[in-house]
């Protein structure tokens, strides 16, 4: 059975990780093309067949939670016109998989239902982040939640993927696809922000 985890999360600070030299795992990128047409065309139907495929001869769960963070962070772009609300968001995971488009909480959804499917114990985790457009100096921080990212359980200890970030950027009004490892399995100790994190057993 699934823990359920709660935990908020308060970005103080975006970390300059290096980027350079990444590129996603073979696996994502190399999917049959059959397999990857069914699956975006019936995604609900096709899942298990998607899955079993991308992580075929994989026994690591570390590199399922890469491959599986890689095919999401490539194949799904970030939705700036509905950011800025010129354009209805897709969040329903199956959409957002068929579309190829949505925000964060799309994202998440993706890959928690990947994850899942996988047999990888995870938790979408909402959370404040100082994301696009944000202005220190305005004086207006609310500190509401305004981001998600995924927690993955792996060798025991929950660590935190940002699939959003870890898929592009935002310049001006145009979304600019940049993979990167930057925000993939990522402490709590090294991201520098208080978490709360409760399971039932108090772990």
């Amino acid at each position: 059975m699934l823990r359920s985890i709660s935990f908020f999360l308060f970005l103080v600070l975006l970390l300059a990780l290096p980027t350079n030299a990444q590129s996603p795992h073979p696996n994502a990128l190399n999917v049959p093309t059959g397999i990857d047409s069914k699956f975006r065309s019936d995604p609900e139907k096709n899942l298990t067949e998607f899955v079993n495929s991308i992580l075929k001869g994989i026994t690591s769960d570390e590199e399922k939670i890469r491959i599986l963070h890689d095919w999401t962070a490539v194949n799904i772009r970030y939705d700036v016109e509905g950011y800025f609300g010129n354009s209805k968001i897709v969040y329903n995971t199956f959409d957002v998989i068929k579309t190829g488009k949505s925000v964060c909480e799309g994202y998440c959804n993706v890959l928690e239902l990947l994850l899942t499917t996988a047999g990888i114990e995870n938790k979408k985790v909402p959370g404040y982040a100082r994301g696009y457009g944000f202005d220190i100096f305005a004086g207006n921080e609310r500190f509401e939640s305004n981001h998600a990212w995924t927690a993955v359980k792996l060798n025991g200890k929950w660590e935190l993927i940002d699939v959003t970030w870890n898929s592009g950027f935002i310049d001006g009004i145009r979304f600019v696809p940049n993979y990167s490892l930057g925000y993939f399995l990522i402490s709590r100790k090294n991201l520098f922000i208080p978490i709360s994190l409760k399971t039932p057993n108090g772990s």
